[in-house]
């Protein structure tokens, strides 16, 4: 178990259950599912914090896109369509114009609208936003059986590889969003699903309910400047499926009777779920990724130390 979902079961210890309305067990879903009368509501609260602390986006643009993105995936995770957000903003009394575009501009992409928020002045940016879906078919992060397909909706990489460049034109270009429309027409045929606000292993970890993951990486939609990264400095693609940093996209499964409806409509299959630890392939390249591995990799605090670990999972 990792440090944050440690910390979330202490405090749900303390606290007690949920209210008998609530429809998800802890670290079940992307979102908190409650049944109010017929309507399933879903509901997500997303804080910008090491995106800040450790200076990933430098443009306040970058932080209200991401703002809005970080809950908009959590609800599509769980099948939900956007009802809309809530904001809360803690801000430097300076100009905030770029967060505000960016944020809006988020908005607007993915045609939902802010619902209102808080506003205080501070000397540390905080941003904190909730998302609030109505849901007809609910989906979790349970359930998925070995052979089953999996599949990834949206591109992969820019947020792992911004964290190693620090470009600005790697900045700019990392504007993760959803197709709410595509996604929410095929959600009946999906059997599990989670978003990769951790990364691509982050996500086939919350997924690996009693399986593991066998993914072919020529398969995953990484963005073409990783690829052509990869190519000039030999660096792995398993780097950028093993970081950390947020895609917002989406990893799911489904039944292998499904696979081919699912392939035309444009998602990408990336392999099948298996008995036993996570295998990452790369033509001859493989990885093994335990549990212990997963934990490991995600404390990585810089490329060499990634590396090193993903180094000790070669076979």
């Amino acid at each position: 178990m990792s440090r944050e979902f440690a910390r979330i079961a202490a405090l749900r210890a303390r606290v007690g259950a949920g209210p008998r309305t609530q429809r998800n067990a802890p670290f079940e879903s992307d979102c908190e599912l409650l049944q109010l009368g017929e309507q399933l509501l879903a509901l997500t609260v997303d804080t910008l914090g090491d995106e800040l602390r450790e200076g990933l986006v430098a443009d306040l643009y970058s932080v209200g896109w991401l703002a809005a993105v970080a809950s908009l995936s959590d609800l599509a995770a769980v099948g939900a369509r956007p009802e809309g957000l809530l904001c809360s903003l803690s801000l430097p009394e300076e100009d905030s114009s770029r967060l505000d575009a960016g944020l809006a501009d988020a908005l607007a992409a993915h045609g939902v609208g802010l619902l209102g928020g808080d506003l205080q002045f501070d000397s540390q940016l905080s941003v904190t936003t909730v998302g609030v879906g109505t849901v007809a078919h609910p989906l979790t992060r349970r359930g998925t059986r070995p052979g089953d397909v999996l599949f990834a909706a949206g591109a992969f990489g820019a947020g792992n590889l911004l964290a190693l460049t620090h470009l600005p034109e790697h900045e700019a270009a990392y504007r993760p969003r959803v197709d709410f429309d595509r996604w929410l027409a095929h959600v009946p045929r999906v059997r599990a699903c989670t978003d990769s606000s951790d990364g691509l292993l982050g996500a086939l970890h919350n997924l690996a309910d009693g399986v593991g993951f066998e993914v072919d990486l020529e398969r995953v939609p990484f963005v073409d400047a990783v690829r052509e990264v990869c190519a000039v400095t030999g660096l792995p693609l398993a780097g950028f499926a093993a970081g950390v940093v947020g895609d917002y996209g989406l990893v799911f499964t489904a039944a292998p009777a499904h696979g081919a409806a699912l392939e035309t409509a444009g998602f990408a299959r990336l392999g099948r779920a298996v008995e036993g630890p996570h295998r990452l392939v790369h033509g001859e390249a493989l990885w093994v990724v335990d549990e212990a591995s997963v934990a490991s990799l995600a404390e990585a605090r810089s490329a060499e130390a990634l590396l090193a670990g993903l180094a000790a999972c070669r076979r």
